[in-house]
């Protein structure tokens, strides 16, 4: 038939001239027609508050390193980005012991849960945001009982394009001025 022929096939969707399924379903606002469309949503991965246990006191923990101390945490998609999650979710209540006991852990993630950041707090250790779409780079500390606004808001959820926010482009190339600027007043 048809499926057998060298050169192509039917593309996934094609009901053989009746009206596909995805064209009989009503529109949604803001949904384009079609199939595959997830817009730009990326869901995280979960490093659970009682996995950081793993941790000797005073590292610096982060996806790869809780993979280095043992933790279970599965297999890291990579461009997800990481939040850490406290005892509130309830996926995780059945794993043992929810409660952190690790002191004065350096925790880098894209995005932490308010019960999580406050427990790693509590026990002497910082909670440091990441860049998007990085795993190394920080961009500031955080902290949800804070009175400084810079420290107490994480964005509800990144969007990915292929570039980075304008400010951060700027503070990029400031940063390459500067840096040459550095390297010819050594050399002169």
């Amino acid at each position: 038939g048809q499926k057998a022929r060298s050169g192509g096939s039917i593309r996934p969707g094609f009901e053989g001239g009746q009206i596909p399924l995805y064209r009989r379903l009503p529109k949604f606002v803001g949904r384009p027609l079609g199939t595959g469309h997830r817009y730009n949503r990326f869901e995280y991965e979960l490093i659970p508050l009682n996995e950081l246990n793993v941790a000797p006191d005073g590292a610096d923990v982060d996806w790869a390193a809780l993979e280095y101390y043992g933790a279970k945490l599965g297999k890291h998609r990579r461009l997800h980005p990481v939040k850490v999650v406290g005892p509130s979710i309830s996926i995780y209540r059945n794993r043992g012991s929810t409660q952190l006991t690790t002191k004065d852990l350096t925790v880098k993630a894209h995005s932490y849960s308010k019960s999580a950041a406050r427990a790693i707090i509590a026990n002497g250790g910082k909670c440091l945001l990441l860049q998007p779409r990085t795993m190394d780079k920080v961009v500031g500390e955080y902290d949800p009982d804070s009175e400084d606004p810079s420290k107490n808001s994480i964005p509800r959820r990144y969007v990915y394009r292929g570039r980075l926010p304008r400010a951060l482009q700027k503070k990029a190339v400031a940063a390459r001025k500067r840096q040459m600027q550095e390297a010819v007043a050594v050399a002169a």
